[in-house]
This record gives structure tokens, C-alpha cells and sequence, in this order.
């Protein structure tokens, strides 16, 4: 097992990252939710935490790839449980630590939609309207995770 902690500057590149990608298109793979994540897990530790998660560039190669890492991890809250993340509980003044993974309430199909909390703002991509950032006020959000460290499991 391996403990990943954060890269020195994660906070300016998260900030730059969600400067960055505000306003592109929807697209699979590249800005849907779960790409979104697994960038921002990128730049605050450094590696690609899903490297082994096949790559997809639709909603069926998408379900396939994550419904499968989700379905031997038991769900969204068992994998970045084991993976070290801690479940945040209450927001202080309406916000989350910087980094957070988030939960929506909302599905896209049958997985629940992610957003990252970059203060002090929602990143989120949505079919629609593509990447937009949201007031963390106005977000339903089912639970809120956040990586201090990451913990890696070989084999």
C-alpha cells in the first residue's frame, strides 16, 4: 500500500484548472462529471488516481467504466472511503473545504451526477450546458468527500 499526499501547489492549480475549463462544451470523457474528477484528484495529488479505469467517450462506455469500478467497490461511498477519502460532514457558511469531491441528489442516468468545490464555487459539467460553476448554496447534494491523502492499494 501506498499514502499519496497533496502536491505543494494544489491549490493555485486548482484554482487555474477551474478558471480553465468554465464554459466548455460537454464532452465524454474529457469534461462530463467524472472526467472533471478524476482531473481535479490529478492536480491536488499529482497522478491519475482511475489510471486503470478503461477510457470512454460516450454515456454507454462511460456506465460501463465506472458502473463496473462502482459495482466491485460497492458504490461511490465505499471506493473513495477505501481510497481515503473522509466524508464532510455540514459546510461552514455554506461551503466545504477546498477540493471536495461532491455528490449530487441529481442523476445522470444511473449514476449520480460529481461536482468539485473550488472556493468558493461548484465546478459541475452538465450535458446542456456544459462546464458551468454553481453557488455551493444552491447545490443538492446527497455527500461530500474530501482527500487530505490518498491511499493506494497494489494488487
Amino acid at each position: 500500500m501506498n499514502t499519496l499526499v497533496r502536491q505543494r501547489s494544489w491549490r493555485p492549480a486548482l484554482l487555474a484548472w477551474a478558471v480553465e475549463v468554465r464554459g466548455l462544451p460537454y464532452v465524454w470523457g474529457e469534461t462530463d462529471c467524472g472526467a472533471l474528477v478524476c482531473k481535479a484528484l490529478r492536480l491536488q495529488f499529482g497522478v491519475d488516481l482511475f489510471a486503470s479505469l478503461p477510457s470512454w467517450s460516450s454515456a454507454r462506455s462511460a456506465l460501463r467504466a465506472w458502473g463496473t469500478l462502482l459495482k466491485e467497490a460497492g458504490g461511490y461511498t465505499a471506493l473513495l472511503s477505501r481510497m481515503g477519502a473522509t466524508e464532510v460532514r455540514g459546510r461552514v457558511r455554506g461551503r466545504w473545504p477546498m477540493g471536495t469531491i461532491l455528490i449530487s441528489r441529481e442523476n445522470v442516468g444511473p449514476l449520480p451526477a460529481l461536482g468539485i468545490y473550488v472556493d468558493p464555487i461548484v465546478v459541475q459539467s452538465d450535458q446542456e450546458c456544459g462546464v458551468q460553476w454553481s453557488d455551493p448554496a444552491t447545490a443538492d447534494i446527497e455527500s461530500a468527500w474530501l482527500f487530505e491523502q490518498v491511499v493506494l492499494s497494489h494488487g
